[in-house]
């Protein structure tokens, strides 16, 4: 249950590599009905196997490549999904971190309805990075990245 790119074979890890960066590109066309993206510099990622899998639907597609991590359920109605979700929150209410990706995920179960056909919702998690302390983040100088404006960050 840890992410390590020698747990799938290299054709698989290129695959989906390929197809999140296919989804990137196109997440403003159909069929996609439905994209978010968001950075969160906090969270492991051991929230998505629990909020991806509701009580009443099977387990999660699950997989992992060298840069990206994906879950994809099939979505029914949305509203199995959905409600989870938003219990999901509830019980996490003291995360912040966990309420948004809660939300997310409720937003794109609720956006379906039948005239759509099959849908599936799909997480994607793509890890940039290790994990900074809290002192590491703290903005003490701006980034250089950052234009100044008459001398003024």
């Amino acid at each position: 249950n840890e992410w390590c790119p020698s747990h799938w074979p290299i054709e698989i890890r290129s695959r989906l590599d390929h197809f999140v960066d296919s989804l990137n590109a196109n997440r403003c066309s159909p069929p996609i009905l439905y994209f978010s993206c968001h950075a969160d510099t906090w969270s492991m990622g051991d929230i998505y196997d629990q909020l991806m899998q509701p009580p009443v639907l099977g387990t999660p597609l699950h997989l992992m490549s060298s840069h990206h991590e994906l879950w994809a359920q099939p979505l029914g109605d949305g509203h199995a999904i959905a409600h989870h979700a938003a219990e999901f929150r509830h019980q996490s209410s003291d995360i912040p971190e966990y309420c948004w990706v809660s939300n997310r995920v409720q937003e794109a179960a609720m956006i379906y309805n039948e005239e759509v056909g099959q849908a599936i919702l799909l997480l994607v998690r793509t890890v940039v990075g290790g994990l900074l302390q809290d002192e590491a983040r703290m903005l003490y100088d701006v980034p250089s990245w950052i234009p100044k404006i008459d001398g003024e960050p």
